[in-house]
């Protein structure tokens, strides 16, 4: 079931927020907490019933080891926790690519059949991941594991099924999301709540549908385009990008919007995911922003687990690149990913070795200060990001290529004013190309509606961050989110709905 529809808005979301309250209510709090979960369930198995009992599955599996490890400190059983959740992840999701890649490699012919990806399965893992890490680094400390109360099998299968985090997070921890549903405070109606939730809420569905929806026809045709051995020009290959980067971030940032929103309706805090990562002056301060709760993972159960930075320059290095290379592969099973996770572990890697350098240095530190430098900063940072996602939304390594060639003139194509392509008519290097002939979106209107998103991106300030401490109830607030509401559901109902890009992974 997609947030961005009818069935969820009128009807899904209202039964269950009524329900769920009036059960509170009546302080039938366990019962309140099972409804939550097979309202999951629900929500969960309208994408594919039979989906709801591999949730089932991991819920049984890795309540199984957390009752184990709580008894038994064995690096044996958290090793088999893990493996076995990395293995069903596997299964799903790298067993067909594995598979065509030794058949391409080896020239085999081993049948390969397509296996149905289960939504949020990499959101899924990961969550288990961290919480039996945590059952074994805590195991003679409940109160850090569970922050309060115990981890009993029913608020273990809503801690995995809360259907606003379910599919594309954001990743939290048991102790973040549990002890509120049994919070006192939080059995009743919190207006305030209600109405923070609604703002986010309308937030990310106007960011869905009216930002990323928008831009996503012109994109998928022009890659398309790519994908048919088409050539971009020069123009059309900076504009179809850019657009991607903008399509991406309001499509995911849209989501994580939404579940935060969702929560705060039966009174639970999710963590922010995003904290404007597109005005980030390095590529470090880019993984601070963006996707959080996944950066604080890799971090906290890859990146010190290995060393972190206690080892020598080197050893930080080569676990910097480990944690990049596994994020990419994390996100999907193709080479364009496992490109796009190693760019950005060595983009990492060269800024910790440049800051390393120069940070010291009395005059670069004075340079810190002046805007332009910041302003170069910015561009480069922001520009690397925006190649680096052809690797992730292009469907080869030659169609990704294709597209950086056209950004940089080695396909020769350029779009110049009529007056320039005569002064160059008998220059054999350059093949002129019409701006947006291969756009389904007019050509001046797919530029404009680009640069006002980039702008949208880079001048608006309310983060989730912001918004969550600095919001007060006022009538403005009501009358900008019933307009925004408004305009949202119309918009809905004369587009088709898309699902987020994030359930691809």
């Amino acid at each position: 079931m997609l947030f961005n529809s009818n069935l969820f808005i009128f009807i899904f979301l209202p039964i269950t927020f009524i329900l769920y309250h009036l059960l509170n209510y009546y302080k039938q709090t366990n019962l309140a907490k099972v409804y939550m979960i097979l309202a999951s369930f629900v929500f969960y198995a309208y994408f594919k019933y039979s989906l709801v009992f591999i949730l089932i599955a991991y819920i049984l599996i890795n309540y199984s080891f957390y009752y184990l490890l709580m008894r038994y400190k064995s690096k044996l059983l958290l090793s088999l926790g893990i493996g076995l959740n990395l293995s069903i992840l596997g299964y799903f999701k790298y067993k067909y690519f594995i598979i065509d890649n030794i058949n391409n490699i080896l020239s085999l012919d081993i049948i390969n059949p397509t296996i149905l990806l289960p939504l949020g399965i990499s959101f899924i893992t990961f969550q288990q991941i961290a919480f039996l890490s945590d059952c074994y680094k805590y195991q003679r400390d409940i109160k850090t594991l569970v922050g309060g109360g115990v981890v009993g099998f029913i608020n273990f299968s809503l801690f995995v099924s809360f259907f606003p985090q379910l599919i594309a997070g954001p990743i939290v921890h048991y102790k973040e999301m549990m002890p509120q549903f049994i919070n006192p405070n939080n059995f009743i109606v919190r207006y305030k709540n209600i109405a923070l939730g609604l703002l986010f809420f309308v937030i990310g569905l106007f960011k869905k549908v009216a930002l990323a929806d928008y831009l996503a026809p012109s994109i998928d045709a022009t890659y398309k385009f790519v994908e048919s051995g088409g050539v971009l020009n020069l123009i059309e290959s900076w504009v179809l990008t850019h657009a991607y980067t903008s399509q991406l971030y309001f499509d995911f940032s849209g989501y994580c919007d939404m579940a935060i929103g969702l929560a705060l309706f039966f009174n639970i805090k999710l963590p922010y995911n995003f904290n404007s990562p597109y005005k980030s002056l390095s590529i470090s301060e880019f993984w601070q922003r963006w996707h959080i709760s996944l950066g604080r993972f890799l971090k906290d159960y890859i990146y010190i687990p290995l060393g972190g930075s206690r080892v020598g320059k080197s050893r930080q290095y080569i676990n910097l690149f480990i944690v990049f290379l596994i994020s990419g592969i994390w996100h999907g099973a193709g080479w364009g990913f496992i490109v796009w996770g190693s760019l950005h572990g060595i983009a990492i890697c060269i800024h910790k070795a440049y800051m390393s350098v120069f940070a010291n240095v009395n005059l670069f530190k004075n340079r810190l200060n002046y805007k332009l430098y910041k302003v170069i900063m910015w561009i480069i940072t922001f520009e690397f990001i925006n190649i680096t996602w052809v690797f992730f939304r292009a469907t080869s390594i030659n169609d990704a290529l294709s597209v950086v060639k056209s950004m940089f003139l080695l396909h020769g194509q350029i779009v110049l004013s009529p007056n320039m392509q005569r002064l160059f008519k008998d220059n054999s290097l350059f093949s002129f190309g019409k701006w947006g002939e291969h756009f389904t979106i007019g050509q001046s209107t797919m530029l404009n509606v680009v640069l006002l998103m980039m702008v949208f991106v880079l001048v608006f300030r309310a983060s989730q961050i912001n918004i969550y401490q600095k919001f007060i109830l006022k009538d403005r607030y009501f009358i900008f989110i019933g307009l925004i509401l408004l305009w949202s559901i119309l918009q809905i109902n004369v587009t088709p709905y898309t699902k987020f890009i994030y359930f691809n992974f």
